[in-house]
């Protein structure tokens, strides 16, 4: 059972998620089972299995809004000045 709140990020869970995946799931080039955004667009589009369909587009939202956490939320908090709460 998987439970948590970021047990979609862990090994456990993309070897759960890629059984009930028809086709030979997309790996990095490391060999790793690959959960990155353009992967799960992929699984999308090419299974039948509703569920699938549910879980890709949920992992897919997660690795957006992480790609904008890191890349514009947290270099805007570095820019605040505690003391003031401005930029």
């Amino acid at each position: 059972m998987i439970t948590g709140e970021r047990d979609v990020r862990t090994k456990k869970f993309r070897e759960v998620f890629y059984t009930l995946y028809e086709y030979d799931p997309p790996r990095t080039d490391k060999g790793e089972l690959s959960m990155d955004a353009e992967s799960m667009a992929e699984v999308f589009k090419r299974t039948k299995n509703p569920l699938m369909k549910r879980l890709a587009s949920f992992r897919y939202t997660l690795a957006l809004l992480d790609k904008i956490e890191t890349s514009y939320i947290r270099p805007y908090l570095s820019l605040i000045n505690p003391v003031t709460t401005r930029s």
